[in-house]
């Protein structure tokens, strides 16, 4: 089905599939879906809009690619994957992943923030690897996260994108999760996408178990290229000493 031209190039009907549309598709399928947004991260800024535009449009007419509407978006649809896609994508991936977790309309704001999160996250630790949701339904996980940023062989980062508020209780619930069945998480990190959200959690932080340590993050500080966040202890820490470990 799939003609191979060289390692980084395959042809499918008349369109030559790269690299950087190995892994357009791949986030796709482990994000459940993807905004044309998502889509530009993968070209220079100057050029991304048309770029993005014209590689969907691509990958669209190779079969691989469907749009589907959605109100609850500001551009009103996301992307996809077809079967024919789905296949092209699954015999490549290197992790196993549940297909039954779908996109939701009543969480579609919040997992296009997750995709850009883990976007972000990868571009600024460029050795770490994300494990998405889908990978991790498979695990007997006390807590499904949004994802788990792996820095090293021997220290992962559990990633949870708050939306919204939840009650105090249910944040101190979920700050004493049991993440021993993964012995590498020794961070649990939240980022709150307004500093309301951000207010909540941090007043919550002081009922956190100490291993795995919690933090907070606001996403404007992220998606500025800052990776401070604050601890249980009021102390602001940063992400970035784990570029060296990665």
């Amino acid at each position: 089905m799939f003609r191979g031209v060289n390692p980084s190039m395959e042809v499918l009907g008349r369109a030559r599939i790269v690299d950087r549309d190995h892994q357009i598709l791949k986030l796709c399928y482990e994000q459940k879906f993807i905004t044309l947004e998502h889509v530009e991260s993968f070209f220079p800024a100057r050029s991304a809009k048309f770029a993005a535009s014209r590689r969907v449009g691509l990958l669209r007419g190779a079969g691989l690619l469907k749009v589907v509407q959605s109100p609850m978006l500001k551009r009103y649809f996301i992307l996809t994957l077809t079967k024919l896609g789905e296949a092209y994508v699954t015999q490549k991936l290197s992790i196993e992943i549940d297909n039954n977790l779908k996109p939701l309309q009543s969480t579609l704001a919040h997992d296009s923030i997750v995709t850009s999160v883990r976007l972000k996250l990868v571009s600024l630790l460029p050795n770490s690897k994300w494990l998405p949701e889908r990978a991790l339904k498979l695990m007997s996980l006390e807590h499904l996260p949004d994802g788990i940023l792996k820095v090293s062989h021997d220290e992962f980062i559990v990633i949870e994108v708050e939306n919204s508020i939840k009650w105090s209780q249910r944040y101190r619930s979920l700050m004493n999760t049991d993440w021993s069945c993964i012995p590498q998480i020794t961070t649990v990190l939240y980022i709150a996408t307004n500093e309301n959200i951000s207010r909540a959690i941090s007043a919550s932080l002081y009922s956190a178990s100490d291993r795995p340590s919690y933090g907070v993050m606001n996403l404007s500080d992220l998606n500025s290229n800052r990776l401070e966040f604050v601890d249980k202890k009021r102390q602001i820490l940063s992400l970035s000493r784990f570029k060296a470990a990665s």
